[in-house]
């Protein structure tokens, strides 16, 4: 077993929100919503929607492939240095978005739950509630069983110490006997 360090750079990179790849300190709930709308578009096309090959390539990937509008929205909530990233990226050569083109063949619903999920501002991102009334997933909605949480998950580690694998697996069940033991 391989017992390096773990990173944020493990095979995510496709499924990261562009507010997370250009370095954005407010980290939402919407951050999970972008990775889910290319993992739906993913399943709807069978491939990768933003297959970037490095942070830059994948800003890139994303910014031209998105709807045209989409980076005057981005750059009204970004820093300078940011809207000179964006920028470059969305002057880089323009392909059809991938509504026009990879989707256009797919599920008319699941293409409507992509476009949500896709949004560059997290807040114009569908909310995971409202995401489960949509009719592309509304007839597997079941709200008597389904568990909502109210409060937000804190996880246990710091994000701000990388360890190695078998530092965190230690870390985890530690934690686990502890909560075992205050019940």
């Amino acid at each position: 077993m391989d017992n390096g360090a773990l990173t944020d750079y493990v095979a995510t990179r496709w499924y990261r929100a562009p507010e997370i790849l250009l370095g954005c300190k407010r980290y939402t709930k919407g951050v999970d919503l972008w990775s889910l709308g290319c993992i739906l578009g993913e399943m709807l096309i069978g491939k990768p929607l933003f297959p970037g090959s490095s942070t830059i390539d994948q800003i890139e990937k994303i910014f031209s492939r998105l709807e045209h509008g989409s980076f005057k929205k981005f750059k009204k909530v970004c820093t300078d240095y940011v809207v000179s990233l964006v920028e470059k990226a969305a002057t880089k050569e323009k392909k059809e978005t991938i509504f026009e083109s990879d989707l256009v063949e797919s599920d008319n619903d699941g293409v409507d739950l992509v476009k949500q999920l896709l949004q560059v501002i997290p807040e114009d991102r569908i909310t995971a509630d409202a995401g489960l009334t949509h009719p592309y997933v509304y007839k597997f909605h079941n709200p008597a069983v389904e568990r909502t949480l109210t409060d937000d998950v804190i996880p246990p580690l710091s994000d701000d110490v990388q360890l190695s694998i078998d530092q965190y697996r230690c870390k985890l069940y530690e934690i686990i006997r502890r909560d075992r033991l205050k019940r």
